[in-house]
């Protein structure tokens, strides 16, 4: 007996939930929602442990709920100006070393090394977006002098959450040497 092509691709649809391991939510542009829908119909037939869903709700509501962590991904017909995007990593940026300085002191007060050593592991991430956001800023400066200032008080605020994430990592590591007794160094391993 013969299944109907559109018959075993509604039954690969209905099994790749239960299966997926990994789920990424995104959100934006109408207009190419078509070949988006194509595209994550494809990838999910090679990668069935990875769930991908894109509401199409415009590309102002998807850079909106990218820029407040609502979603994994957005889409946008328009390429976003730099500032946009330095907005949307430091918002990244301050959400991970937010995230890292609370499960430091989390693994510091449960005495829990595995989760001190989880903190350890995303020190890497920040510091990446520090140096995106300098290369994008450093790049608005050379362009125009006169935001300068403004540049600099962004790079600082930057500057300062790699810190937090960095004085995290410390607390971290601290955590993984009282509880295992063996002295880690930013990457985890012992």
């Amino acid at each position: 007996m013969t299944k109907s092509p559109l018959l075993a691709l509604a039954g690969l649809a209905l099994a790749a939930p239960a299966a997926a391991q990994v789920k990424l939510n995104g959100a934006g542009a109408t207009f190419p929602n078509i070949i988006y829908q194509d595209w994550m119909l494809k990838y999910n037939q090679t990668h069935p442990d990875v769930q991908l869903n894109y509401q199409s709700i415009g590309s102002g509501g998807g850079i909106r709920q990218f820029s407040d962590a609502t979603v994994d991904f957005g889409a946008s017909d328009a390429p976003m100006k730099d500032s946009g995007v330095a907005a949307i990593q430091g918002n990244e940026m301050a959400r991970q070393a937010r995230s890292m300085l609370s499960g430091a002191l989390d693994a510091f007060v449960r005495g829990d090394g595995v989760l001190g050593r989880d903190i350890c592991r995303r020190d890497d991430s920040v510091d990446a977006l520090h140096h995106s956001v300098f290369r994008i800023l450093l790049t608005h400066m050379m362009a125009d002098p006169h935001i300068i200032g403004a540049a600099m008080d962004l790079f600082l605020v930057s500057r300062n959450l790699e810190r937090v994430a960095d004085l995290a990592t410390n607390i971290a590591e601290d955590v993984v040497f009282v509880v295992e007794g063996k002295t880690i160094k930013h990457h985890a391993e012992g």
